[in-house]
């Protein structure tokens, strides 16, 4: 009898000791650690964030940020990519899902913005330029983001993801003898020999000078269209008229003097 009971407990440890194994196997991943691509990075600078471990098949990342930023979720896998339109401290935050959709762990990191504007110089660092045409039904997105004495800049981005450092120049425009602000937006430039081929959205900047107080017309010529809107200079602030939900967009419509 007491050989009977002495198997009968290493038969029970031992169903202990797998169903222990199994449910490790099964739980959530540790506290979870965000990687960067940059700790401190400038306006209009993409910033690509990436869970450090490997996540259980079938879970997903649900991405914040706060204050409020642009942002690109679960690009290349789990990753996400933020643009940020002011300097600061801002905190990204996740919280993974599983395959329920119910949440087993969160994250979060901070990344520090500075007052410096994003201008990407790898044209001075590459002999291989490459011009690609926009993806049907990618769109530019126009956030103003400057107004003070010595002009207007706005921040454009594309909606689509591109490789290769894509870019969408740094613009300056002045009045022509109409009084018309007139430009125009696109393709893309690449640069194959300096970045990876990671995707990521296309950024530049447009910057209206010469600016005088009163309303100026604005026209846009991108992808064969032209669009066309006006915008409103006060000694106090710059009001946008742009009846464009497609396209090109801007938004806010209205940007305080610094």
């Amino acid at each position: 009898m007491k050989t009977y009971k002495n198997i009968l407990g290493i038969c029970l440890l031992g169903v202990f000791f797998i169903g222990s194994c199994k449910k490790a196997e099964n739980s959530a991943p540790p506290k979870s650690d965000l990687s960067l691509s940059s700790t401190q990075i400038k306006i209009g600078e993409p910033l690509l964030v990436t869970p450090s471990f490997l996540l259980p098949t079938g879970s997903s990342v649900k991405w914040s940020v706060s204050p409020k930023a642009i942002n690109w979720t679960n690009v290349s896998g789990d990753s996400a990519y933020f643009i940020f339109l002011a300097g600061g401290s801002y905190r990204i935050s996740t919280t993974y899902l599983s395959s329920s959709n119910a949440a087993y762990d969160s994250g979060s990191v901070f990344v520090n913005v500075t007052d410096s504007l994003y201008n990407d110089t790898v044209s001075a660092r590459c002999n291989l330029i490459q011009a690609l045409p926009m993806v049907s039904g990618d769109q530019i997105s126009l956030q103003p983001i400057s107004y003070s004495d010595t002009g207007l800049v706005l921040l454009a981005h594309t909606l689509s993801l591109y490789q290769f450092g894509p870019s969408l120049g740094y613009h300056i425009y002045a009045p022509d003898s109409s009084g018309v602000y007139n430009g125009g937006l696109g393709p893309i430039t690449q640069y194959p020999c300096w970045n990876s081929n990671a995707p990521k959205p296309a950024v530049g900047t447009v910057t209206l000078t010469s600016l005088s107080e009163g309303t100026h017309p604005l026209v846009f010529e991108f992808n064969g269209a032209v669009y066309e809107g006006s915008f409103t200079v006060s000694a106090t602030d710059c009001v946008f008229t742009w009846n464009y939900s497609m396209g090109i967009t801007i938004s806010p419509s209205t940007i305080t003097k610094q």
